[in-house]
């Protein structure tokens, strides 16, 4: 008989759950904000719908790899979210798991500004679980109609440098991309023969 073959990982499986994300989520919200007033709190409500549509339909896509953001989102939530799909963090004990299918992240008009775009270079940043195989292992990335600042755009860099795996990336309509900020870019995608798509398109 034929040897029978390896199951490979699912839904429930530890990492590999997405509802387990969300509940990460959740719980970092509510360990970094434990009183929040009326507006505060309605933001991160809004967020909140925001980051459950960005995983699409879980019962056509049972486990999602692209996670895409449309519509608020803003630095503090999204600092939230890094902590969540890292499985690490505030409000998070040792039985939380990085959700590893992951490999596209999207953010069109999200308003992440550059506390957001600092916890994405995080996440782009290889980690020990990472490099074992078994973290969040990003291959595409795409920021558009946001307002990053020098500060923004150099985090990113940063994380660009310190990653191996992304072979794509995308920032077009982002109308603080001049000169300036390509520049401190491409400090971070210097010799990055990984990186086989680069889109600038619409930016200054």
């Amino acid at each position: 008989m034929p040897p029978k073959k390896a199951k490979g990982p699912g839904a429930g499986d530890e990492g590999y759950d997405p509802s387990e994300f969300l509940r990460s989520y959740k719980k970092v919200v509510r360990e970094l904000n434990p009183t929040l007033d009326e507006a505060t709190a309605q933001h991160f409500d809004e967020a909140q719908r925001t980051v459950v549509a960005a995983m699409g339909d879980l019962e056509e896509e049972p486990m999602p790899v692209a996670f895409n953001f449309v519509g608020r989102l803003g630095p503090g939530p999204t600092r939230c979210m890094r902590h969540a799909l890292l499985g690490s963090g505030p409000g998070l004990n040792a039985s939380a798991f990085p959700y590893r299918p992951l490999t596209t992240l999207t953010f069109r008009g999200c308003g992440i500004q550059d506390g957001g775009a600092t916890n994405i270079a995080e996440i782009l940043k290889p980690s020990a679980a990472a490099c074992q195989g078994n973290g969040v292992q990003l291959t595409s990335l795409t920021i558009t109609e946001d307002s990053l600042t020098k500060a923004g755009y150099e985090a990113l860099s940063v994380g660009l440098a310190a990653n191996t795996l992304l072979t794509e990336l995308k920032l077009d309509y982002n109308p603080t991309l001049d000169d300036t900020a390509t520049r401190v870019l491409c400090a971070g995608l210097w010799m990055k023969l990984n990186l086989s798509v680069l889109s600038l398109q619409f930016c200054r």
